[in-house]
C-alpha cells in the first residue's frame, strides 16, 4: 500500500473517537479502498481474519430411497 494521503477523504471520512470495533472495521476497509495511505493495523487485520466466511462444500447424492450426505470444509 502506501499511496498518497487522499485528505479529501480523510476530511470526510474521520473515524469517531470511542468508535465501536464494528465501526474502526468498516472504516479501515472503506479506507483501504479509498485512500490506502498506510496499512491497516495488525489488530484490525487480526479481526477481520476472524470474520472471514468459511467455504463449505456438500454433496447430497440420491440412491433409490437411500440418500448420502457429504460436507467438506476449508
Amino acid at each position: 500500500m502506501g499511496k498518497a494521503l487522499n485528505k479529501k477523504w480523510h476530511k470526510d471520512h474521520s473515524l469517531p473517537k470511542g468508535a465501536s470495533l464494528k465501526v474502526r472495521l468498516q472504516w479501515h476497509v472503506d479506507h483501504a479502498r479509498e485512500c490506502a495511505c498506510r496499512e491497516i493495523p495488525e489488530k484490525i487485520k487480526k479481526e477481520m481474519a476472524k470474520r472471514m466466511p468459511t467455504v463449505v462444500v456438500g454433496v447430497l447424492a440420491k440412491n433409490k430411497a437411500n440418500y448420502l450426505l457429504v460436507r467438506e470444509t476449508s
